[in-house]
């Protein structure tokens, strides 16, 4: 081959370009509907770099502790993860996968190509889209949401068997909370003297109960387990889901059901959940609440009492009058008693 069939074109360039754009797209394609990404992403290297060929100088976008990628196998650790392949490196969240939302569109914009024989160099911006466009990401946080319902009822289920509940809530919570891969700001809602729980084992704490593990808190009764009575079904109610970038936030209502008796508890929440280097979404903000209830005042007790003792002497005033005392005796029942609102504990004297 002459030196002069040896040298590198600007259509050569561009066309690499475009291969490398269509790779990113359809790995991208591939893992979202859940195919073999990573033999596609290992084709498309062995197409695109020069691995074996030659010393390739790779700098990825988004790596610190590892900066440099000689070998072929690092730089597919960079692109499809590092749980994806063997001795991944830790950093790489996927970036052919976009951390698991994958790209819907590459686009190179060249600043200048130089060529010189059989070397080129392009400089320039590429634009990359994201296929996620929240739908995905408030479904990732729903699916979490089931899962920690399902895992609340597991646990509880396990404890009434009397199984190992507390390796299936350290389980449990290995896959729904982010310790160990974020901060987590975890206010739960029966916490007073301990109000926080930053660390793994204190959010154990809570949830199987002081007793079940080392340095517990005595508050924790274990809320997982009911207190011992267990929860038969949870169920997520959402005011709403708040989407940026790798993070949701999601606010509302859910309800537990109680094992022993069927009754049902609401309790209102705020979540957080973000998306962690290993592509999985999982909880880094949970504060829970019971809902606001007022207090009532002597003197709204005393307004009762004075409104049912007029409501007496206005039906016998009503009947002595041959009017129709039995209206106005509903009539100030259903303002005066909690029919229909609560139940009602009523022992007449004359019964």
């Amino acid at each position: 081959m002459s030196s002069s069939d040896n040298k590198v074109s600007e259509a050569e360039v561009r066309k690499a370009q475009a291969d490398w754009s269509r790779a990113i797209v359809r790995i991208s394609k591939i893992y979202l509907d859940g195919g073999d990404y990573i033999a596609a992403a290992g084709e498309a290297a062995g197409d695109l770099y020069g691995y074996g060929y030659t010393n390739v100088l790779f700098k990825p976008t988004k790596a610190k502790d590892c900066q440099f990628r000689p070998m072929a196998s690092q730089a597919l650790s960079y692109f499809v993860g590092c749980n994806a392949v063997e001795d991944g490196i830790p950093e790489d969240g996927g970036f052919a996968i976009n951390g698991g939302k994958g790209w819907s569109e590459v686009v190179f914009d060249n600043h200048q190509i130089n060529l010189k024989g059989n070397v080129a160099i392009a400089m320039g911006n590429y634009y990359f889209t994201s296929t996620a466009d929240g739908s995905k990401t408030k479904a990732d946080v729903q699916a979490v949401q089931t899962a920690w319902a399902n895992a609340i009822k597991s646990i509880s289920k396990t404890y009434l068997e009397g199984g190992d509940y507390v390796a299936a809530a350290a389980k449990a919570a290995g896959e729904l909370y982010g310790y160990g891969h974020t901060n987590v700001l975890f206010k739960p809602t029966k916490a007073a003297d301990a109000q926080f729980r930053p660390t793994a084992e204190d959010a154990m704490s809570y949830f199987v109960g002081h007793k079940a593990v080392k340095d517990g808190y005595s508050e924790d009764a274990g809320f997982a387990i009911n207190g011992g009575k267990g929860w038969s079904d949870v169920v997520f109610e959402n005011h709403q889901i708040d989407v940026t970038g790798n993070v949701a936030i999601a606010m509302g209502n859910y309800y537990f059901t109680s094992a022993s008796d069927g009754s049902k508890t609401k309790v209102e929440y705020t979540f957080g959940y973000k998306r962690n280097n290993d592509c999985k979404v999982r909880i880094f903000l949970h504060h829970s609440s019971v809902p606001f209830s007022l207090s009532i005042s002597e003197a709204e007790v005393q307004a009762v009492q004075g409104a049912w003792a007029n409501a007496i002497k206005s039906i016998s005033k009503t009947y002595l009058a041959g009017g129709d005392y039995v209206a106005a005796a509903a009539k100030a029942a259903g303002e005066l008693y909690g029919y229909g609102h609560t139940n009602v504990l009523f022992k007449p004297t004359k019964a």
